[in-house]
């Protein structure tokens, strides 16, 4: 073992089902597809000795766990798109539904116990309407938890 080992980043690691995963800043990265969204970042806590058993369960959940929130995300963009339009954002032709959000909203990240919490992920959305802000989806398990209309993507 060399002096400055320490500050080596540890080998990447490959899960079976989450492919390659390499550690830097303090989380393990890599890509999750939920849905449409293929090569979506995931962020998952751990030491430089791996990630945490807890949070890379939850990780291979998460798909699943978006599936079945994903309508009820829907419902939420679609009132935060409507909340808007009526604020004076110009419309957007073709969004009349929750179910039309999707064409407008790109899924950019996913973070594992973004609160500490077991069994939680926060989504990183991007949305047309508000170019500004990044929306996350704050899901417990199956259950969307809020949708917060700004949040700080961890990177």
């Amino acid at each position: 073992m060399g002096i400055l080992d320490f500050v080596k980043a540890p080998e990447p690691r490959e899960h079976p089902r989450l492919g390659t995963l390499r550690y830097r800043s303090g989380r393990w990265r890599g890509t999750i597809a939920l849905e449409e969204s293929k090569g979506v970042a995931l962020l998952i806590p751990g030491g430089r000795g791996g990630p945490d058993p807890g949070a890379l369960d939850s990780a291979e959940r998460a798909a699943g766990w978006w599936g079945a929130a994903r309508a009820s995300v829907a419902k939420e963009l679609f009132e935060h798109y409507s909340n808007g339009k009526d604020g004076g954002l110009p419309a957007i032709e073709g969004l009349a539904a929750p179910d039309a959000v999707w064409r407008h909203v790109r899924i950019s990240s996913v973070q594992v116990r973004p609160f500490q919490g077991a069994n939680e992920i926060l989504v990183a959305l991007h949305t047309a309407w508000d170019e500004e802000h990044t929306l996350g989806a704050h899901l417990r398990e199956e259950a969307l938890v809020e949708l917060n209309g700004s949040i700080l993507e961890a990177r």
